[in-house]
């Protein structure tokens, strides 16, 4: 794959390159970014599109004016900020915030250690975790559940199957089988549940195909 290196600072129009884009400074584009691969060592930060046929990953923030897509992963060191919808065909990764004025849609996880904030949906072919515990969306829909196995199997509604879930080799197929609909049902009732935990569990068990966002819990 070809490689372009970017020193400038500043760049008035559009950045379109077939390769792999490699910014060494804090830049600015005035126009959209496109390319097969794009990396920073600082931000990227566009004030059109950020598009890659591979991944986004930047050691600062990614911020776009429009939307954020890529068919690879995106991943910042800092916030991801799109004021159209954010795209990714792998997992979405940030350390800071992940905020979106349009959807948010990932087909792996979708990770922040800042709140995740989107104007329309949320959904992830994994899952959807914030370590600030702090998700706003019309709805989001998961498939799998965030935190490790040890987490759950500590939880007081799950205990009965505590050394089932702690057992290597063991998939998420795995513990869908074993739990039938009412027990699911029950687990999922338990008042120690935060909302953002309790959704995905009603989504894992199949008992919601989505989870709308009630307006006390944004």
């Amino acid at each position: 794959m070809k490689t372009k290196v970017i020193k400038d600072t500043h760049i008035k129009g559009n950045l379109d390159f077939d390769g792999k884009i490699v910014f060494k400074n804090f830049c600015i584009v005035d126009g959209y970014i496109r390319a097969q691969s794009i990396e920073s060592d600082g931000s990227i930060e566009s004030g059109g599109y950020i598009e890659s046929s591979g991944s986004i990953k930047s050691g600062r923030y990614i911020e776009s004016g429009e939307y954020i897509e890529s068919d690879g992963s995106i991943r910042s060191s800092g916030f991801i900020k799109s004021g159209g919808y954010i795209e990714s065909g792998e997992y979405i990764e940030s350390d800071g915030s992940i905020r979106s004025g349009g959807f948010i849609k990932s087909g792996g996880y979708i990770r922040s250690g800042g709140s995740i904030e989107s104007g329309g949906s949320i959904r992830s072919g994994e899952y959807i975790f914030s370590f600030t515990f702090s998700i706003v969306a019309k709805y989001i829909i998961t498939k799998t559940l965030p935190l490790g196995r040890y987490f759950w199997a500590e939880m007081p509604p799950l205990r009965k199957w505590k050394k089932e879930i702690q057992t290597i080799g063991l998939c998420w197929d795995d513990y869908r089988q074993m739990i039938t609909k009412a027990e699911a049902e029950e687990i999922c009732r338990w008042k120690g549940w935060h909302w953002i935990l309790r959704a995905q569990l009603e989504m894992f068990f199949g008992l919601k195909e989505k989870y709308e966002i009630k307006k006390e819990e944004k």
